[in-house]
């Protein structure tokens, strides 16, 4: 038989409990207090311990013809190591455990909606949030994003695990220091999910800073300690001067 930390095991009894209610509410619930803002679309718990999907409530804005595609000049993983296991507990929520290259979350490639978090996408483990059974993330690692020049950034789309939050921070170009731009949150639906809007993948998140930079990243917010990332693409018009 399988066994998961117990404190693991009610933080996920607790989310589900919550997801359950806003489902039925036609809302969404957000994390403690203490953490990002939680995700748009409803949905109920899986018996796997993530959630399958009820309902879409996304804040969504239609493709933009008008902001291009930015293009990508290197893609690296920064930090402590990918695609490491935080602990040789069996769990039913991994899968294959694939390595893959950091380039795919920049191919215009998405995974198929649901496909298993650590398959295909760039994965890694947070020990402190596997051993506490707590929503957090560690800081400790990144996917760093540099722009094939300066770009001003208007609108973006992300797929990633889908019960997880992650931050998209931006490279302030006279202090050089990473700026938060885009709290990317949970869409409770199972696997992989594509933000914001988990039913369309061609659907864009208005940014809520129009930005000039020359790089960007993204990172785990809070979650389960499972991250995964697939896909980030970025829109907008190159920075004149």
């Amino acid at each position: 038989m399988q066994h998961q930390h117990p404190l693991r095991l009610a933080s996920m009894a607790i989310v589900g409990a919550l997801v359950l209610a806003a489902c039925a509410a036609g809302t969404t619930p957000g994390p403690p207090s203490t953490s990002p803002p939680s995700a748009s679309p409803a949905a109920v718990p899986a018996a796997n311990g993530e959630c399958c999907p009820c309902a879409s409530a996304a804040p969504t804005s239609p493709a933009s013809p008008g902001a291009p595609a930015v293009p990508v000049a290197k893609v690296t993983l920064g930090g402590q190591p990918f695609f490491v296991r935080a602990s040789e507990e069996e769990d039913i929520r991994r899968c294959a455990g694939l390595v893959v290259a950091a380039e795919i979350v920049t191919d215009g490639l998405f995974l198929s909606a649901q496909q298993c978090w650590d398959e295909g996408a760039v994965w890694w483990e947070d020990p402190t949030a596997w051993e506490s059974g707590e929503l957090s993330a560690a800081a400790d690692r990144w996917i760093e994003i540099e722009l094939d020049g300066r770009y001003t950034l208007r609108e973006a789309v992300v797929q990633a695990d889908n019960n997880d939050a992650y931050l998209l921070s931006y490279r302030d170009l006279e202090s050089a220091t990473w700026l938060p731009l885009w709290t990317v949150p949970p869409a409770y639906s199972f696997g992989m999910a594509t933000r914001p809007d988990p039913l369309d993948d061609a659907a864009r998140q208005t940014l809520p800073l129009i930005v000039t930079t020359d790089a960007v990243r993204l990172e785990a917010g809070f979650g389960d300690g499972m991250y995964s990332v697939s896909e980030i693409q970025l829109f907008g018009e190159p920075a004149g001067g």
